[in-house]
């Protein structure tokens, strides 16, 4: 979720806090995220005394897994509120999870002084090859004749790079950027694949208050829910667009 400026230290307080009093438990780390400024006169001479600044600008909650690395994240970095599932059990709950966390930590800010602008998902997928490097290339996971991928891939070998990004039309007055970048190389010498899909749903009107993201429609789910539903089902639109049907039957999201 992005909001149109950056919010300022009070602010960063205040979301932090909102967020702790609902979800302590599911966020037992905690720590500040600082900025530094740098701020050189023109016309100073070479070697003289610069000044640094450092400001609270947000946030950072986290809660580990057995191995100490992160299992969920919430963070505010300026003017970006992020929540990160590395593990991903089903939609429906992590949709779940991160409208309440978004809701506690926006609750008591005022956003008619710092409105939303856009919110969106970053899929991150990745594929190991179980094979010799020579032997890896694009053909074995994607379909050849995907409209997302560059055709030049499918006779890189196992090092390739496609980028491509598209706006898609909501509601007649809105629109979603999405943005597709796919990367073949190796890890730890394993031929990997990682494709990321980053959707953003381009506000017309930024929103001002909570009830214009939270008030339940007729369907029972608030306004966000349905946003972040619709771009779900787009990634998966979109995997099933690149993908090949005996992949897409792996992973479970053969039609």
């Amino acid at each position: 979720m992005q909001f149109q400026a950056r919010l300022p230290p009070d602010l960063v307080e205040l979301m932090r806090a909102g967020v702790l009093e609902t979800h302590e438990e599911d966020f037992p780390r905690s720590c500040e995220v600082h900025a530094g400024e740098v701020k050189i006169n023109v016309g100073d001479l070479p070697g003289a005394p610069s000044i640094e600044v450092a400001r609270l600008v947000g946030f950072e909650l986290s809660k580990p897994r057995a191995d100490g690395a992160s299992a969920r994240v919430l963070r505010l970095s300026g003017d970006v509120l992020l929540t990160s599932f590395f593990e991903y059990t089903k939609w429906d709950d992590v949709a779940s999870h991160s409208a309440s966390y978004v809701r506690s930590a926006i609750a008591r800010i005022p956003l008619s002084d710092v409105p939303v602008q856009s919110f969106g998902l970053r899929y991150v997928d990745r594929f190991a090859f179980d094979g010799p490097m020579e032997q890896a290339c694009a053909g074995l996971l994607f379909e050849p004749k995907s409209e997302y991928l560059a055709g030049h891939c499918f006779g890189a070998g196992p090092l390739w790079h496609s980028n491509v990004g598209w706006f898609e039309s909501r509601n007649e007055q809105e629109r979603v950027l999405n943005q597709l970048n796919v990367v073949s190389t190796t890890v730890d010498d394993v031929p990997t694949v990682t494709i990321e899909h980053d959707a953003a749903w381009q506000l017309r009107t930024p929103r001002q208050s909570l009830e214009s993201l939270f008030q339940p429609g007729e369907g029972m789910r608030t306004p966000l829910e349905e946003a972040l539903t619709d771009l779900h089902e787009g990634n998966k639109s979109m995997i099933r667009a690149v993908l090949l049907p005996d992949m897409l039957e792996k992973i479970g999201l053969a039609t």
